[in-house]
Parts: structure tokens; sequence; C-alpha cells
């Protein structure tokens, strides 16, 4: 075993960076086969997601629907047409289900029935911010107009909203 220690001390350059080499492509080999299970893991994870898929394609629906209400509005106004609207949203949807006792969400203690747990409420996404792109949209009144419009609608700051034409 010394005679091991001994030709390590021996090593210069060239032998360092064939060590280093050597213990780096070991690593790689070790964190891909590790990597493995964790994508078993979260293909497993993916199969069960499926309602959070089915969430998703909802929360793209509502806010899709308050693209549509928000231009249709907005043309409305006197001197604006061709109206595109794009919405922004904090998060999706959020569910509030019944809990038995106490509403603290760590207890854990939700109520279940037959057909999955009840749920009191679904908050719906949070918008954060909305660009308007329209014919009209370069003049100050009217950008005035709908971003008071808009931060009145969805509580937004009016930083939040950017109107062009």
């Amino acid at each position: 075993m010394s005679d091991f220690f001994k030709k390590i001390k021996n090593i210069n350059g060239i032998g360092f960076l064939a060590i280093g080499l050597i213990a780096g492509i070991i690593l790689i080999i070790i964190g891909t086969n590790s990597g493995k299970s964790k994508a078993d893991s979260n293909d497993t994870a993916n199969n069960n997601s499926s309602d959070n898929d089915n969430e998703i394609e909802i929360d793209d629906e509502y806010i899709d629907k308050l693209e549509a209400q928000v231009a249709s509005l907005v043309s409305s106004i006197d001197g604006v047409s061709n109206v595109k609207v794009m919405i922004s949203a904090e998060s999706g949807s959020e569910h509030v289900y019944a809990a038995n006792g106490k509403t603290d969400e760590s207890s854990g203690q939700y109520v279940i029935t037959d057909n999955g747990a009840i749920t009191l409420k679904i908050v719906s996404p949070i918008v954060r911010g909305v660009a308007v792109v329209c014919d009209g949209g370069n003049s100050a009144v009217i950008q005035e107009k709908i971003i008071g419009m808009l931060s009145a609608l969805f509580d937004v700051p009016s930083n939040h909203i950017y109107v062009s034409g």
C-alpha cells in the first residue's frame, strides 16, 4: 500500500490530468445511472398529473375567454379598432378543499367522499399584466382610458398594463 502512495507522490502534470479525467468520467457514469431512477419516478409523477393537465387547459380557456372579453370591451371605446389583447397570469387556478375542523392546510385532514375531496371553491388565476395593441392606441387619451379601465377591472397597477397602436 505504501508503494501506491509513493507512486502518487511521483506523478506530475499529465499524470494529475489523467487521474482527474478518469475520476470525472467515473462521476459522470455514476450521475447518469442515478439520474435514470429519478427520471423513472418523474414519469410516474407525470402519469399521475393528468388532473394538472386538465387544470392547465381550463386555465388557458379562462385566460382566452378573458382576452376575448377585454378585446370586445376595448374595441367599444371611441377611436379604437382592430384590438389584440394578451393577459398574463401569476399562477393557475387554486382549489380550496373542505377540511375537518381546522382550515390549516398543514393538518392534512381534508373531507374525502367516494367522489374525492370536497371542493369549497376554485380561485381563478390572478391577472398580473395586460398588453393591448390596437388602432388608435398611440393616442395618449385612448391609452389613459384603456389603462384606467383595465386597472379597475383586474386590480392591476397601471405600470403592468401596456397599450400601443
